[in-house]
């Protein structure tokens, strides 16, 4: 699908990790986002089964196009919710061991190309170091496109955590080094937020990023966390939303 001028100067790209697919808590994710109405959503850790739910009550609005990354039953996937029509990527080249956390589209009338991640921890079966490499890989070839990178990242720098520090935080500053801008710090550069919290030692991670490209990094407007959906018990992670003006090129 080739990319065309966009349609809207302002769009919104939020993304959201649910925790365990949503389960009883799928009528009200579904209701919070209803209310966002993001011109790109990923959700992660969305599951197959009880996904089914979850996109029957996006889709009461019927303008919502909806695709998931068919992950395996029971194992955490990713799903991309958009009004504006989007065509996933299946020609991409390699991809990590965990295909079903990597899920590249992308948005015709936005103008933009978007990959949707869920990097797994290391203490997964999931090849951590092999999904990091698949990412840098593709920032690099990528570098030179109007393209985004979002999702929940389980890596940061030292001022993202108040416990135990990330492995393999070198390839989050890799990317920093590639000319990617996380969104976040680049509107919030003295603050401190976290936007997931061990429950036992209730201490901080900076989990969820939205990356831009060097070629959109300048559509940047804001990006901020939804932290009361986490509070209300939605999920155990934050909500981060990311606003773009596409006349600023």
């Amino acid at each position: 699908m080739k990319l065309t001028s966009h349609e809207s100067q302002n769009i919104s790209l939020a993304t959201w990790n649910i925790q365990s697919g949503g389960g009883k808590r799928i009528p009200q994710i579904a209701d919070r986002l209803r209310t966002l109405a993001p011109d790109c959503l990923l959700i992660s850790e969305y599951r197959s089964v009880p996904g089914i739910k979850l996109r029957e009550a996006l889709a009461v609005d019927e303008t919502i196009v909806l695709q998931d990354s068919l992950p395996p039953p029971k194992q955490n996937g990713l799903l991309f919710s958009s009004p504006h029509r989007f065509q996933v990527l299946t020609d991409q080249g390699a991809t990590p061991k965990s295909s079903h956390r990597w899920l590249p589209a992308i948005f015709p009338t936005l103008g933009l190309q978007v990959l949707g991640v869920h990097v797994p921890n290391q203490g997964e079966h999931w090849d951590k170091d092999d999904f990091w490499h698949h990412l840098l890989l593709f920032a690099a070839e990528h570098s030179g496109s109007r393209v985004a990178i979002l999702g929940d990242f389980n890596t940061g720098l030292s001022e993202d955590t108040e416990g135990t520090p990330f492995y393999l935080e070198h390839c989050f500053q890799m990317l920093l080094d590639l000319g990617w801008v996380d969104c976040w710090r680049r509107c919030n550069e003295k603050t401190r937020e976290y936007s997931w919290l061990s429950r036992q030692k209730k201490n901080g991670f900076r989990l969820d990023h939205c990356f831009l490209s060097p070629p959109l990094s300048p559509c940047l407007a804001s990006a901020h966390f939804d932290h009361d959906v986490r509070s209300h018990g939605l999920s155990d992670h934050s909500l981060l939303v990311v606003e773009l003006n596409l006349e600023q090129r």
